[in-house]
């Protein structure tokens, strides 16, 4: 084999060995040519696969990378606006740095923010942001009755407008929590196109945030208002306990007690015991209802008693005067039911008016 043959087909064998193309050796030079050829040929070809994969490959990575780009970006936007909403307390007031960090995320042409009035939701909602553009609050209204009559109030994608069969996209997410519906975001048009399952799945994410926001204010205003009553309970009950004798007055030859426990801390229920020098005047008193109410009445009962009985110690003309005076001012459901004693001590002679309250028991000869 003369050395050009030996060269050749140590170049063939290199080649062979690469690719595996032929199974048996060439004869003659002129095979080991041919062969090579097609060896340089099969190699070209692996290597432009080689090169369209390494390619195909680096679109798929460059997809991914901006994907988990995109995915990050849309994380960092939903923590961003959980700190918002953690340092505002109050959605109403963080909503323009909210929506800021929603633009950066979600393309869109129209927006409305509205928080609902009513529980379960209807038309009568406020707006607390709006971008119009090709949208109105007419519009809006009229969409949202769509959603309410369609029973369809829950996160939702339209590709045209269900109404006008407009083709414009279209993304309504409720923002919602276990208590109730709060209120809503509505996206009218985007320049992409489109508003996709991402979008939806993000958007819920944000208003769920939103909701827990609403949960907890709606939570702590309960509970301050809960503590202002209690405390306007407090002064209230410290106010009609003070309407109350502190000490009955001591007779000659009579004895005079008092026992009270209401019900509530505060009610409608009075009593008293005035000394008008020959005679005791009690009274017995209670005002239909309980709470606050009954104790205004109560207070307006007892003041208008009181200015009666420095004027006049004749029971009938008392009660006759107290009667009218109550009768007009009171509310038409509201009632007090009393009795008045007029005890003459030293003439050991009693006059007892009982105005719809429970009968009184006399004890005499121990019967």
């Amino acid at each position: 084999m003369d050395k050009a043959t030996e060269y050749g087909l140590e170049i063939y064998r290199e080649l062979n060995d690469k690719i595996k193309y032929y199974k048996d050796e060439p004869k003659d030079l002129e095979e080991i040519k041919n062969r090579v050829k097609i060896l340089i040929e099969e190699l070209f070809i692996e290597s432009e696969n080689y090169r369209m994969q390494l390619e195909e490959f680096s679109l798929q990575l460059e997809a991914q990378v901006e994907e988990l780009s995109k995915l990050y970006e849309e994380l960092t936007a939903v923590l961003d606006i959980g700190k918002i909403l953690h340092e505002t307390l109050d959605p109403r007031t963080s909503m323009e740095s909210i929506l800021e960090r929603i633009k950066d995320i979600i393309t869109y042409d129209d927006i409305v923010v509205g928080e609902f009035s009513d529980f379960p939701p209807r038309k009568d909602f406020k707006i607390l942001h709006a971008d119009f553009n090709s949208l109105d609050f007419e519009k809006t209204v009229q969409f949202i009755d769509y959603l309410n009559e369609s029973n369809k109030v829950k996160p939702l994608i339209f590709e045209r407008n269900p109404l006008t069969n407009e083709e414009i996209p279209i993304m309504f997410v409720p923002i919602e929590s276990r208590i109730k519906i709060w209120g809503f975001f509505l996206f009218y048009g985007s320049k992409k196109g489109i508003f996709t399952a991402g979008n939806r799945k993000i958007m819920e994410s944000i208003s769920e945030q939103i909701a827990f926001s609403y949960d907890t204010l709606d939570f702590l205003n309960k509970k301050i208002e809960q503590e202002k009553l209690g405390e306007q309970l407090r002064i209230a009950s410290e106010i009609q306990k003070s309407l109350l004798p502190k000490k009955i007055p001591q007779f000659e030859s009579v004895d005079i007690e008092a026992f009270y426990r209401p019900a509530y801390d505060i009610g409608g229920d009075y009593y008293d015991v005035v000394d008008l020098g020959e005679k005791v005047f009690l009274v017995l008193a209670d005002v239909s209802g309980k709470s606050v109410p009954a104790a205004l009445i109560m207070t307006s009962f007892r003041s208008i008693l009181r200015h009666e009985i420095e004027k006049e110690h004749d029971l009938t003309t008392i009660v006759s005067n107290l009667n009218d005076y109550i009768s007009k001012e009171i509310p038409q459901d509201r009632f007090v039911t009393s009795i008045f004693i007029m005890l003459d001590y030293k003439n050991k002679n009693i006059e007892m008016i009982n105005c719809g309250h429970n009968p009184t028991l006399i004890l005499k000869d121990g019967s």
